[in-house]
């Protein structure tokens, strides 16, 4: 596994379930040798469902 600096801010929003920009959702795929898909999943809020029926 390689290193990679992410900003302590990064951090602390991905410990408390918020959003996070694709770049560094970028860099933690790379230096886990994987893709984005890997370690993201899509959890839709109540208000997106409502908009869907």
């Amino acid at each position: 596994m390689s290193s990679v600096y992410i900003n302590t801010k990064t951090l602390s929003r991905m410990g408390k379930e918020r959003s996070i920009s694709t770049d560094a959702l970028g860099k933690i795929s790379r230096s886990l040798y994987c893709r984005i898909e890997d370690i993201v999943e899509d959890i839709p809020d109540e208000e997106d469902i409502k908009g869907w029926k």
